[in-house]
This record gives structure tokens, C-alpha cells and sequence, in this order.
């Protein structure tokens, strides 16, 4: 890091420089470690690579834009947080205008749910992608291929290993044909977590599977309803 001076010295709220022992920062590198299958040199330039993307897309040590009013992420079984996307309520015109602002989008999600570590007992993160209701006539438009290549790339050479689980649900078959085609170019170790469901039953088998019912949300089967989640202990956040 000392070669490297204009680079933060914080990340996530973790003090990277520091010359006392933190936890934290232990935690953290490991996932750079995980990243680069713990290869020390490799592991460094993917810090490197992070910290400089960060400060060439303006991007904030803790965002500030995560939602202070939002009701708290549902956990898996084993204390992840979830990270549930509906497909069909986000600003599709927004999103999709350009490659830029779709990739964007995924950065800030990203950001948002890393947001809410610890590194102490959380880490990792479950994302669930459901694609309930979501139509996109005339296939998928090329901004939004280049965009999907270009955060594939952007993970991989510039963050950490911090994906539990990639669920996709309800998908429709135009992107099912999609994954397909991206699937040669996702890393071995990213591949290995992404799992498509398009039946509604296999659905909700293999979601209850994961999360406790009184923590899934009603669509997939679950016993959670919004406007009764501050009733539980950890109701689902929608974004």
C-alpha cells in the first residue's frame, strides 16, 4: 500500500493500514485471498485493482446511498444476509438505457448489500434474482449483453469473492439462452454458485431448503408478508 499513496485507506468502514491486529481487516483479506484461490500476489493486485476502481468511479468507502429506512435483509440458515432483486419492479428505462447505467446498477446493489458486513460473523452474501413479470420483447437488446460481459469482468478483476449463492428464479427462456452464452466467461469458482430455477415449485422446494419459512417471502412459498415484516426478526429487503 505504501507504494501506492493515493489509493483509501479504508474500506467498508475497515482501516486497512493500521499496524494493529483488526479482525476485520483479517476477515476481509481473506476474501481477497479466496478470490485469487489464496495466491498471495495475485490476491494484492486484486486489492490494488479494487481500491483504483473505487477511486476512478467515485465510489464511497461506505455508500451513501444505502437506504436507512429500509426494513433489514432476511438471513439464510446459516446467518447470510439475502439480497432479493425483483426484476420486474426496477426502472427498466433507467436501467437499461445504456451499457453505463446498467452496470452502474449493479455496482450499486452490490455495494448496497456489502454494506451491511460485519466481517466478523458475515461475509458473504445470497442474492436472489427473480424474474417474475419481467417481459422484454424483440430479445435482449446488445447495451444489456455488454453491460452483463462488463460487471462479469468488473467482479472478477476488481472485487473480492463475497458471493455466497446466485439464485435466479421464474426466469424466462430468452435468459436462460443468455446464461448460456455468458457461462464461458464467468470464472470456474462464480459458476459453481449460480443456480437457474424456472419451475415455481422447484422455486420454492429449493429456497425453503435455505431459508427459514417465516423468513421467505409468500411468493415463493414462505410465510413472510409485506406489511407484517417488522413482526419477524429478519423480514426480507426487497430492492
Amino acid at each position: 500500500m505504501t507504494d501506492h499513496p493515493d489509493l483509501p485507506r479504508t474500506l467498508w468502514s475497515i482501516d486497512l493500514t493500521s499496524p494493529d491486529y483488526c479482525y476485520q481487516r483479517h476477515v476481509l483479506i481473506l476474501s481477497f485471498l479466496a478470490g485469487e484461490k489464496y495466491n498471495v500476489e495475485k490476491s494484492l493486485e486484486l486489492m490494488i485493482n479494487h481500491l483504483q476502481y473505487r477511486v476512478e468511479h467515485d465510489i464511497p468507502p461506505v455508500p451513501s446511498y444505502v437506504d436507512d429506512t429500509s426494513t433489514p435483509p432476511s438471513r439464510d440458515k446459516l446467518g447470510r444476509p439475502i439480497q432479493i432483486t425483483c426484476i420486474s419492479k426496477i426502472n427498466a428505462d433507467e436501467v437499461f438505457e445504456s451499457r453505463k447505467s446498467f452496470v452502474a446498477w449493479r455496482i450499486r446493489e452490490l455495494e448496497k448489500t456489502i454494506a451491511l458486513f460485519d466481517f466478523v460473523n458475515v461475509n458473504s452474501v445470497v442474492f436472489i434474482q427473480d424474474f417474475s413479470g419481467f417481459r422484454m420483447f424483440g430479445g435482449v437488446p446488445a447495451k444489456v449483453k455488454e453491460g452483463i460481459s462488463e460487471f462479469i469482468k468488473i467482479k472478477k478483476d476488481s472485487y473480492p469473492e463475497l458471493t455466497a449463492e446466485s439464485i435466479f428464479v421464474n426466469v424466462p427462456k430468452i435468459f436462460s439462452l443468455l446464461f448460456q452464452t455468458f457461462k464461458f466467461v464467468i470464472p470456474q469458482r462464480t459458476l459453481k454458485k449460480m443456480t437457474i430455477i424456472q419451475s415455481k415449485r422447484d422455486v420454492m422446494l429449493t429456497l425453503l431448503e435455505k431459508i427459514h419459512p417465516a423468513d421467505l417471502d409468500d411468493s415463493f412459498g414462505g410465510l413472510f408478508r409485506l406489511g407484517v415484516g417488522w413482526l419477524l426478526l429478519c423480514p426480507i429487503r426487497r430492492l
